[in-house]
């Protein structure tokens, strides 16, 4: 169980400052155990709001981006963040999303009863600070490749192409925060095509995005075009 210890609440502005503790992991191949360089990581710290019909996504808290070292390490600074939001934070305070093109991701969140809702820790802690995460390569089956590759960029990364005119979102382009994920999954889309396995990608709801930033509102944020434009042939 995480120990409430330190922070501060602010009920005459109504913030909540976060205390979140470093994060240090390492990343190895399932079947070698050798390290494996320049899996891209990231970490986002989600809040919702409570609803009668369950809880409301209501954007980040905050969203890092980290690559591994020659060692498999990858490694967050600890840091304090004020949240004015009247959400909550739950379960993803960070959700952890491990990937490099040819092997499955990894995701971990942690492990709160109910999901961690009315839960009020002040100082968070990754519970898969410390471990060594090990990444299985692609099998051969060409739908379960895809099934994992839809669900990395459709659920786990789906933060990025939200769009929430009517709340503190619209003001959010959380593509910009993790340039090396997209290009990663780009590059296994390219993969998956040269052996026969279509798929959307999630740089054709950033572009349908920028459209609609563009209608709805005067923030602009405009689709990573030069992040995709790379000759994969």
């Amino acid at each position: 169980m995480l120990a409430d210890v330190g922070g501060i609440f602010s009920m005459s502005s109504c913030a909540v400052t976060y205390q979140f503790d470093p994060i240090e992991a390492w990343v190895v191949d399932a079947e070698t155990g050798k390290p494996i360089e320049g899996a891209v990581v990231t970490a986002n710290w989600e809040l919702v709001k409570g609803s009668l019909d369950g809880p409301r996504y209501y954007g980040q808290l905050d969203v890092k981006e980290t690559v591994t070292d020659k060692n498999g390490r990858f490694y967050f600074e600890g840091f304090s963040k004020v949240d004015t939001s009247w959400a909550e934070l739950r379960e993803s305070d960070p959700q952890i999303i491990i990937f490099k093109a040819g092997y499955e991701f990894q995701r971990f969140i942690n492990s709160y009863v109910d999901g961690g809702a009315g839960i009020k820790l002040i100082r968070r802690t990754a519970a898969m600070n410390g471990k060594t995460v090990k990444l299985k390569k692609n099998g051969v089956d060409k739908t379960l490749i895809r099934q994992s590759h839809s669900s990395l960029v459709y659920s786990r990364l789906s933060f990025v192409t939200k769009i929430m005119p009517h709340t503190h979102e619209v003001e959010k382009c959380y593509w910009q925060k993790i340039p090396r994920m997209l290009i990663e999954t780009r590059v296994q889309e390219v993969d998956m095509k040269k052996i026969g396995i279509s798929t959307s990608s999630i740089y054709e709801d950033l572009l349908v995005n920028s459209a609609q930033y563009a209608a709805k509102t005067n923030i602009d944020c405009v689709a990573p075009r030069a992040l995709f434009e790379r000759d994969f042939k």
